[in-house]
This record gives C-alpha cells, structure tokens and sequence, in this order.
C-alpha cells in the first residue's frame, strides 16, 4: 500500500493553492493508494468536489512566512514529521513551498510539484540546488510562455491540467474572484472592485458575484447588483454561469478560465513569487481578453467591464480565442503520467 502525502505549507488557506492540490489529486490514476492532505488551513470543509477519499491532516498555523524561491522556515517541524510517521507515508508532495530542513529530514520519497515561478526566484531554487532535496520536481508549463531553460536539473515539465469545460448555460453574471490571502495588492484590488460596481449601479442588466477570500477584509456590503460569498466549494458552477471574469491574474484561475472559455480583465496582484504582471500582458496578447497594469487609472476597470459586457461579439471572439489554444496546446508530459511514473 502506497500512502500519498500532499503538503500546503504558507499558502495563506487560497483557493488557489487548494486547486494546485486539488488538481493533481484529481490526476491520480494508480491503484491501491491511500491520499492524505497535510495543511494548516482547514481545507476539508471544501473537499466535497474531490472524486477520491482523502484524509485531512491539521498541521500547527504558523501565519505570515517568508518564502525565497518557495523555501521557507516551519517552525513545527517536529510536530509534522512525527504526523508523516503516525500516517507511515511513502511518498510526498509539496506543492509549490517547501522548508528545505524538513524535506531533508523526511525518510520518504519526496517531490515538488509548482507552477511556474518568477524568473528571478527561478535562477536562486536551481542555483541553490533546491532541486536536488526531491526525488522529482513537476513543474506546470503557463500560458503567459514564461520562458525555461531548455533542461532543467531533475525536474519534469508537464502541461497544465485542461479540460474543454464550456457548457451551452444561462449566463447572466460577472464572476469576481479576490485572492491574494490578504496581501496589499489584493486590497488595492478589492476596493478597486468595490468602486467599479458603484460606478456601474444603473446599468441595465448588470449583475456581480463577488467571492471575496477568507482573508479580504474589504467590505462588499451594500453593493448594488451584487451577491457576495467568501468561499464556494464548486467554482465550476459559477464558471458555467458567468458571461466573464474580473480577477488578479493566478496561475489557476487564468487556465481555468482558458478551460471554460471565459473572456476576463486581468489585474495583476504583485507577488514576490509569481510573476502576475507577465500572465495578464500575454492575455492580452493573445486576444483573450483586457489587462491592467498597477498604475492603471481607476476608471479603467470601469471601462473595460462595461465594453466587454455591451459587446456580445467581442466576448464570443475571446471565447474562441480560448478553445483554439485548448485544441492547439502541446501534447506533452502530464502530471497524471509523471505521478503514475514515480509511483508505479
């Protein structure tokens, strides 16, 4: 028996760092495994859409760490491992973050699975050899085409988990989606939101659901034309009702939104991490849908929602845009052959 460990260190408790996790579980096509969830964060109480079993394990809160190239300082090291040996896992998974102690402290296969981080991080984890503490690092591939080396040292590139999701539904709403775990950028974010939906209060027809985060202490109350919620368990069934999505611009929600062909203006959060700034530039570029950059004038948000939700040609010319590069993407490795792989 295979027991399969996944790892949510310094996550902040994001839906986006649930759906790096909750995506590859999904991948998981081996036998005779059991799965377990090693978070601070209580992501149980959304584990409803997952189609296998999983046990959830709580591991102390920390809070805000500091992370340089995903690496970072747990305090409770001991606390985890003594968990990892009361489950007698074989194999684990750190998805994206990782304190290095730790992971050499661990007598288990271990593995890295990331989307792509910004270039600068990149050239430290390699140039420190953070690589060579996994058996194997499984690192996605982004749409924005942020540019690789052509080898990199122990590590598999794999495709973005995507799947042609668009259904033929009412779609009657733009979808909003906060993120960000409470950093600044998030909030600039969040009252720029706030103010572009008064600013659109007397537009005919014109409906927001906002999901606003657990950490977003912005309120949404009292907004016109706007049903608020911090968290849903199923995001596919807003997807499916949604003309298109005002959103920073996170590796997951940009190739979910590439899955269900949804149009969208991205607004990039700043993130040590991740480079947001270059994901919204190439949607744009690629005709997907409208960017804007920090130092935007507010009214730009304005703007670009009210042409996009007018223009019912322009948003079926970004959805198309969308579907060609789901049938034209590259057939390379997926993270479901690279975990059969290892662990076959």
């Amino acid at each position: 028996m295979k027991r399969i460990g996944f790892v949510s260190l310094g996550s902040a408790g994001t839906m986006g760092h649930w759906s790096m996790i909750k995506k590859t579980i999904s991948e998981i096509d081996v036998e005779g495994v059991e799965i377990y969830v090693f978070s601070e964060y209580d992501y149980e109480k959304y584990s409803d859409c997952l189609d296998k079993d999983v046990e959830f394990v709580k591991l102390p809160k920390v809070g805000d760490m500091d992370t340089l190239a995903g690496n970072l300082d747990y305090r409770y090291k001991e606390e985890f491992l003594q968990k990892v040996r009361d489950k007698e896992i074989t194999h684990m998974f750190f998805s994206t973050f990782f304190d290095h102690e730790l992971v050499e402290s661990l007598d288990v296969k271990k593995y890295l699975v990331s989307y792509p981080i910004r270039d600068t991080y990149m050239k430290y984890f390699y140039g420190k050899n953070f690589q060579k503490l996994f058996d194997r690092v499984f690192l996605f591939n982004d749409v924005s085409e942020i540019p690789f080396e052509k080898e990199l040292e122990n590590t598999e590139l794999v495709e973005p988990v995507l799947y042609n999701k668009r259904k033929d539904s009412e779609r009657d709403q733009v979808l909003i989606t906060m993120g960000g775990g409470g950093l600044p950028s998030a909030k600039k974010f969040s009252k720029k939101v706030s103010g572009m939906i008064k600013e659109l209060k007397d537009k005919k027809g014109l409906k927001f659901k906002v999901i606003s985060g657990a950490y977003n202490d912005q309120s949404f109350e009292n907004l016109p034309n706007t049903e608020v919620t911090e968290w849903v368990n199923d995001i596919q069934e807003e997807y499916d009702k949604s003309l298109f999505v005002v959103s920073e611009a996170g590796y997951w929600t940009v190739h979910e939104m590439i899955e269900n062909q949804l149009p969208g203006v991205l607004v990039p959060g700043k993130r040590d991490i991740d480079n947001q700034e270059l994901r919204a530039v190439n949607w744009e570029l690629k005709d997907l849908g409208f960017c804007m950059l920090p130092g935007s004038k507010d009214g730009e948000l304005v703007e670009k929602v009210e042409k996009m939700f007018e223009n019912q040609k322009m948003l079926e010319k970004f959805s198309k845009n969308s579907l060609r590069i789901l049938n034209h993407r590259k057939k390379g490795l997926t993270i479901k052959e690279g975990i059969k792989e290892v662990l076959m």
